[in-house]
């Protein structure tokens, strides 16, 4: 059986969800037949995995040139990664125990996290591939490029300004946003057989800024843990834990906020005109920006630690409430499309000859 045969003979007419109307995404979309041209396809996924898995078309990444172009920036950035964790740790052998204990701890918040994200509506459907590779942006390519590459002119700039207090807000909080949007956006072009809906946009950005999050954990965890005075593993398990209790997975709200503007931009054109969806991504993509530059600012002057606290307090209240909104109000998007069976949905592309 072709693509399609699959499509055109065996697609069910699945009737809308009762209180929701017409289904808001179309289950096929076929340009003109011209040679060249892509026929693309949306069905449930339920319905594509109720034939044999040979009967049916696979579901693979979209391989292009931006495919590549995720590939070339995140398999370097992982290796450079590793080198900036070994060189965080003034030990003699391969890795110590500090370096150890960091990367465990990490992967444990990796797994607890995901496994609760599962609990989300919006997050059915996500294969282990695309949480990978967004975990691996936000842990390896976003770190690099805005580490390595952006964040040194941004802060010597702001240095030699005088702007002390923003240092840390211009020089890592807008590249790293920057950077990891940019993931997400590369995330939901070549990922696109899964993730093909708005809400994806909150899913890839909450996954990527997870990996950020991690890592940047585990490396803090290293370089401040060897301070500690009995061991290197007790104290990477202090600054582990602070980090976790002194403003936990703020790189998944900031990111998850961006990200569903981006989802937004690519998926919502049925429902937006292509001015609301820019106008989307420059509203949410501030609040993000804003929200990591206003929690990085360093505070001066005689009530500078209680100003900080009672700052970072605030920006953390509103973060936290905007991401449960999103996620609240998604949620309630989705579940009727996924009691009616049309959610989660797959996106076939086939070249029409």
């Amino acid at each position: 059986m072709s693509h399609r045969d699959f499509h055109h003979e065996h697609q069910p007419e699945v009737p809308a969800p009762a209180g929701v109307g017409t289904p808001p995404f179309p289950q096929a979309v076929t340009p003109k037949s011209q040679k060249g041209r892509w026929a693309v396809i949306h069905t449930p996924r339920a319905f594509h995995t109720s034939f044999p898995e040979g009967a049916r078309p696979q579901l693979k990444l979209f391989k292009d040139l931006w495919f590549w172009v995720f590939m070339i920036i995140t398999v370097p950035s992982f290796l450079l990664c590793l080198v900036m964790m070994r060189l965080s740790s003034p030990i003699n052998g391969l890795v110590g125990e500090g370096i150890v204990t960091a990367v465990l701890l990490a992967l444990v918040q990796i797994a607890v996290v995901v496994g609760l994200f599962r609990l989300i509506p919006i997050f059915k459907g996500t294969p282990k591939r695309l949480i990978f590779l967004a975990l691996a942006w936000g842990g390896f390519s976003a770190v690099a490029l805005a580490g390595g590459v952006l964040s040194p002119p941004w802060l010597s700039v702001a240095e030699k300004m005088g702007w002390f207090s923003h240092s840390m807000s211009i020089g890592a909080a807008v590249p790293e946003e920057l950077v990891k949007a940019l993931g997400v956006m590369l995330l939901l072009w070549i990922g696109r057989a899964w993730w093909n809906r708005p809400w994806h946009g909150l899913v890839a950005g909450m996954l990527v800024g997870l990996g950020f999050d991690a890592y940047e954990n585990a490396l803090y965890s290293v370089t401040m843990g060897i301070t500690h005075p009995a061991s290197d593993l007790q104290g990477a398990v202090e600054v582990f834990s602070l980090r976790l209790v002194a403003g936990p997975l703020l790189h998944v709200m900031f990111t998850g906020i961006f990200g569903w503007a981006l989802g937004r931009l690519m998926y919502e054109g049925g429902n937006f005109t292509r001015a609301q969806r820019w106008g989307s991504i420059l509203l949410w993509g501030v609040v993000a920006i804003s929200g990591h530059y206003m929690w990085n600012i360093l505070p001066s002057g005689e009530d500078e630690f209680v100003v900080n606290v009672v700052s970072k307090i605030i920006v953390y209240i509103v973060l936290v409430g905007l991401l449960v909104w999103l996620n609240i109000a998604q949620s309630r998007r989705v579940l009727p499309l996924q009691r009616a069976g049309l959610e989660p949905a797959v996106t076939m592309s086939q070249r029409v000859k």
